[in-house]
């Protein structure tokens, strides 16, 4: 008969030493067993033969119940022996998953009376276990009597039905998050602070913000999915911001932030958005406005989105420029919905972006057809753009429509922008993927390449059924020996220039 390989005692006596070297992030320790490990020789709750987990020291339990990630679970191993009975409350982290608030507030309220907290605490309420405002508050109330260093608070219900709490003081919390869909509204504040709170995440909760950040003095990361038409943070402690929109258009963003160092807005805004930013210390922008389908730019383009992000993608070192990219298409007027369009202030939207360095210039177009260099001629024409660009890059998008123009059709206008000039001092780069080889395609590429006097690389590429001449391409470039030239067909592949 073989012998019965025995456990790895070594291992698992170095994971002991190194789990009782650390204090839980609450300050307890784990409750130590009253005899050695050795010495211990529990029976298996069948009355069976001894239970060699059972007798493995406290520390390495609960190892075996921080795995199952979940408080219920845990506590639902007291019935295997007398062993096992009210160890899960000495958990760092409590994870309810699927409990009815009631049955939390009761373990919470267990564990209030303790010497030991956890440290990090995390409740997941499913519309299943829906409660009223009261239970709901009180259960809150459990939690600050708590006050765990980390909170993680989910309530999901139904979005057109307010439940309306007060929001408690966590005294000891270091981070806290709250998601909820468009249901909880804490129509009143704590007296105290949370003074020691250094992370805030909401999502969807109704809430005062510029009020709240006032009880928060050491507050450094603000993460926020606000439900309301108005977003106003005023904070001498941020120093980062991440704000998105939800369910409604943002009306005004007031934002004051003397050491902020990292800002991210995300929103869908109305046409006349109002924006005041301060944040004379930023570093890091990401900018991302959505139009709604009735915005127009130009009187003809719709302007889809316009995102703001740091040009480190285009460089081996970090960067202080940014790039502007734009989301714009052709409008289809047989639609009724125009009857109601707006037009976009672009120079305004510009002048709104919280930073002025707009070094490279993305514009993503779908033409359905239509000319397009009156649209970046008339972009380059704003001073913000036009004085600061080094590099453009133009993605024009397949066109499966082989209708031309109408006649005097407004894409088109002003009609002496192929004659015209751009004052680029700056740009260096151009590129161009899309190219299909039409006229009003060649007087743009003459048009960037006159304009540019510190131009020394132009790539373009071509579109995949594109029948005209890459001869007519390059000797438009090869007029400028300064400049690079590089036409490639769609599959990347190069095209030699002409040898003659």
């Amino acid at each position: 008969m073989e012998d019965t390989k025995p456990p790895d005692l070594e291992g698992m006596a170095e994971e002991t030493d190194r789990f009782r070297m650390m204090e839980l992030r609450s300050g307890r320790r784990a409750r130590r067993s009253s005899q050695p490990c050795r010495a211990r020789s529990l029976r298996s709750p069948c009355g069976g033969a001894d239970d060699p987990l059972s007798a493995l020291p406290d520390e390495m339990l609960l190892m075996v119940l921080a795995r199952l990630r979940c408080a219920r679970s845990a506590a639902r191993t007291s019935i295997l022996s007398r062993r096992w009975r009210g160890l899960w409350t000495y958990l760092p982290d409590l994870t309810f998953r699927g409990v009815a608030p009631v049955k939390i507030k009761a373990v919470l309220a267990r564990l209030a009376s303790s010497p030991s907290v956890p440290a990090t605490l995390d409740i997941d309420i499913p519309p299943i276990h829906r409660t009223d405002d009261g239970c709901l508050g009180q259960l809150l109330d459990a939690v600050a009597r708590i006050s765990p260093r980390e909170l993680l608070f989910s309530y999901q219900h139904d979005r057109f039905k307010k439940t309306e709490l007060h929001l408690p003081c966590f005294r000891r919390a270091l981070s806290i998050e709250i998601k909820s869909d468009n249901n909880i509204c804490f129509t009143q504040l704590p007296a105290g602070e949370f003074s020691a709170l250094e992370r805030l995440s909401l999502r969807d909760a109704i809430v005062d913000i510029d009020t709240l950040l006032t009880h928060c003095p050491r507050l450094r990361v603000l993460n926020v999915v606000v439900p309301t038409s108005d977003i106003k943070v005023h904070s001498v402690s941020l120093r980062t911001i991440d704000v998105r929109s939800h369910l409604l258009r943002i009306s005004s963003i007031d934002i004051v932030t003397p050491n902020l160092k990292q800002l991210e807005l995300r929103i869908d805004g109305h046409t006349d958005l109002r924006v005041s930013i301060s944040a004379p210390m930023v570093e890091k922008v990401v900018w991302r406005r959505y139009f709604s389908e009735t915005s127009l730019l130009f009187g003809f383009w719709r302007l889809g989105s316009m995102d703001l992000g740091s040009a480190d993608s285009f460089t081996d070192v970090p960067s202080v420029d940014h790039v502007l990219s734009l989301d714009i298409c052709a409008i289809d007027q047989l639609y009724d919905y125009m009857d109601f369009a707006q037009e976009v202030q672009f120079s305004q939207e510009i002048e709104n972006l919280p930073v002025s360095n707009l070094s490279v210039l993305e514009l993503y177009i779908d033409t359905g057809g239509h000319v397009f260099g009156a649209l970046v001629w008339r972009l380059f024409g704003l001073h913000h753009i036009c004085a600061a660009t080094t590099r453009l890059v133009i993605d024009i998008a397949p066109c499966h429509s082989k209708q031309p123009c109408p006649e005097n059709c407004p894409c088109d206008e002003p009609k002496n922008w192929r004659c015209q000039s751009i004052s680029l001092t700056r740009l260096e780069e151009a590129h161009i993927d899309g190219f299909s080889g039409e006229d009003h395609e060649h007087d743009f590429l003459e048009l960037i390449l006159r304009s540019s006097p510190m131009l020394n690389r132009v790539a373009v590429k071509l579109v995949p059924e594109f029948g005209g001449c890459t001869k007519k391409i390059y000797n438009a470039i090869l007029a400028y020996p300064a400049v690079k030239g590089y036409v490639y067909f769609s599959s990347a592949e190069l095209v030699l220039p002409p040898s003659d």
